[in-house]
């Protein structure tokens, strides 16, 4: 059997005796066209309204950040006006309390004595003293 197997004998082109492959016409009818809606035609309309809602989103939340300014600017005004008021002086009215009698004093006056100025020796001398004596 291998033997059989290792001997090989081409045989004659059949190919070359058969007629060419002819192409045959369909039977079917042609294929009608449709509309047809391309996905980028409608990813684009798609895309479109998407950016008009951010459009709108971006502009409502302009105006609410411009609502809110304008009110905080009022508020702070009105706590400035606020404080302006309070900050101003309002004249209290004098009181009426009772009549203050004054006595004299029992005590005698004071009788000034001046001072016994020494010049600087003989504070210094005095010193001496004052320190050997204790």
């Amino acid at each position: 059997e291998q033997k059989k197997a290792a001997q090989f004998k081409a045989t004659e082109p059949k190919v070359l005796d058969k007629a060419p492959f002819m192409v045959k016409p369909s039977d079917k009818p042609l294929s009608e066209i449709s509309n047809f809606v391309l996905h980028s035609d409608r990813r684009a309309e798609e895309r479109e309204a998407f950016d008009l809602k951010v459009k709108q989103k971006e502009v409502d939340m302009e105006g609410a950040k411009r609502e809110q300014d304008v009110r905080r600017k009022r508020e702070e005004e009105e706590e400035i006006a606020r404080m302006r008021k309070a900050a101003v002086h309002k004249a209290q009215p004098i009181r009426n309390y009772k009549a203050v009698e004054v006595k004299p004093s029992a005590k005698p006056l004071t009788l000034p004595s001046s001072p016994k100025f020494q010049s600087g020796t003989t504070n210094k001398a005095m010193a001496n003293t004052t320190y050997n004596s204790q």
